[in-house]
């Protein structure tokens, strides 16, 4: 029922990075990394221990934590879902429009004859 190419064809679909500028990748990777970075620091000072990768680590044995980083990467996915299906139905009324003006042009042309 679910084959590893079909599950592996809907997540470039839906969640692919072509429709972004280089650029726009980097700050939506870096606004994403950045608000990761002050969450855990705000769950470290809340805790008075300083920033340090095993500090990290023992800040993810809270549940909050998961959850608030779930919340946070999950913008940069929706921003990226969005933004892919619009560019899918664009190109699905660009599709459109060309066989529109195609069989426009065949009407005119058999008209004309």
């Amino acid at each position: 029922m679910f084959k590893k190419r079909n599950i592996k064809e809907t997540w470039i679909k839906h969640f692919s990075l072509h429709v972004l500028h280089p650029r726009d990748r980097y700050l939506l990777l870096l606004a994403a990394m950045l608000l990761l970075f002050l969450s855990w620091s705000g769950f470290l000072s809340f805790l008075d221990r300083p920033v340090s990768f095993l500090n990290l680590l023992y800040i993810h044995g809270f549940f909050p934590v998961w959850i608030l980083d779930l919340l946070i990467m999950s913008v940069p996915l929706a921003i990226l879902a969005f933004l892919n299906k619009v560019e899918q139905k664009t190109a699905r009324a660009n599709q459109n429009m060309a066989e529109l003006n195609a069989r426009i042009s065949k009407n005119i042309d058999l008209a004309n004859a």
